[in-house]
């Protein structure tokens, strides 16, 4: 008999958070930014800041982080 395969994967979860930027002032528009976080509480962003800043955290991070209460004592 075979064992079933076991994804080992399937135990980590994300969540998706939506976050909207600065309104650009040329064009009006308000961009939309995908803040992920997985089941460390790790986040990773699609803007330009966290993709040019060496991973630390933008400010769309920081806001996730200060709106669900992460990292507080």
């Amino acid at each position: 008999t075979k064992y079933p395969y076991l994804n080992v994967l399937s135990d980590y979860w994300t969540q998706e958070y939506i976050v909207y930027g600065t309104k650009d002032k040329k064009t009006g528009k308000t961009p939309k930014y995908s803040a992920i976080r997985n089941q460390d509480n790790k986040f990773k962003c699609n803007c330009l800041a966290y993709m040019c800043g060496r991973s630390r955290p933008c400010k769309h991070i920081k806001f996730i982080k200060t709106s669900l209460l992460i990292g507080r004592n």
